[in-house]
């Protein structure tokens, strides 16, 4: 190993190491990954052969072909740490930076490979790129771990204000209250909607009006019965559901109900109080597949406190 090649891992691991965001961490990774191997094309590729991160000469779409070209039995699934492939005059380098996650909100980046694409005749240390692949795998077990944790702390914070919200009602009225709660949970658990129904006298689940810029009125001023749209059919099953492509769901596409355009995920909460159903809370994101099942769990715990408030 030569004073270049010393200078080259030392610098990695500086920048891996530093106080900027992760995003500008694997851009600097990228490029003095490129600079050093004058290489072409470089990217950060997921196991679904999209590219998270790119940097090169050339536009990613000529080199997504060269990743296609390649097995996809064998892309990614960690039989050899560093993949060759010589395709089309083009040298191929596949490093697998796969790490075992549990949690589920990370299993699309937990599962990477770095993509490394070469049209000069000089030829790689492996060796270098074993200590490479060694470097960044450490370094993403870290950020993992690190991103786990803040969302553990997050989750209890956000248990905690509403918690002290709760406790505080009797300073505030019940609006407030709520609009209090919805701040908190955006601040921890990202929404782009809210819309919170109350079960009145007669059976009916009618829209509470908060004043939030994130309010929206799902289903746009329509009122139902028990039994009629997913709202009233969480209240009905006093269960939570998860629909994460809103689009694919028959019963919206009736005329009587519109959703507004640009919702594809929600959560249906319902909020139960010493076991009688006071209401629903929806919370939604734009885009499709955006919720996950752990969410689930924290946001039946904020909807019995939120019933408690109603």
């Amino acid at each position: 190993m030569n004073n270049k090649d010393i200078k080259f891992i030392y610098n990695i691991e500086k920048l891996l190491y530093d106080t900027s965001s992760f995003s500008n961490k694997i851009n600097s990774l990228l490029s003095h990954i490129a600079k050093y191997y004058d290489a072409d094309f470089v990217a950060l590729v997921n196991k679904s052969k999209k590219f998270l991160y790119t940097c090169g000469k050339n536009k990613k779409e000529e080199y997504l072909n060269l990743l296609n070209k390649i097995d996809t039995k064998v892309k990614l699934k960690g039989e050899s740490p560093i993949l060759f492939f010589n395709i089309d005059e083009v040298k191929v380098y596949l490093l697998n930076i796969s790490v075992k996650q549990s949690v589920k909100q990370s299993s699309s980046m937990s599962s990477v490979s770095l993509f490394i694409c070469l049209t000069n005749l000089a030829d790689v240390d492996l060796e270098i790129l074993e200590l490479l692949q060694e470097i960044i795998k450490n370094f993403y077990k870290s950020f993992m771990r690190i991103k786990s944790l803040k969302r553990e702390y997050y989750k209890v914070k956000l248990l905690y204000d509403i918690s002290k919200t709760i406790e505080n009602l009797d300073k505030i009225d019940m609006e407030t209250s709520l609009y209090k709660i919805m701040t908190s949970i955006k601040k921890y658990i990202s929404y782009n909607y809210f819309s919170l129904y109350i079960l009145d006298a007669n059976g009916i689940l009618k829209r509470v009006n908060l004043d939030s810029p994130y309010e929206i009125d799902l289903l746009q001023n329509f009122r139902f019965h028990l039994g009629i749209g997913f709202s009233a059919w969480v209240a009905k099953a006093e269960k939570p559901i998860l629909i994460n492509n809103l689009r694919s769901q028959e019963r919206f596409k009736i005329k009587e109900v519109n959703i507004v355009n640009n919702v594809n995920s929600i959560v249906f909460i319902p909020l139960i109080f010493r076991k009688k159903l006071i209401g629903v809370l929806n919370i939604a994101r734009k885009p499709p597949y955006k919720f996950y099942k752990k969410e689930l769990k924290i946001l039946n715990i904020i909807g019995n406190q939120v019933a408690s408030i109603l």
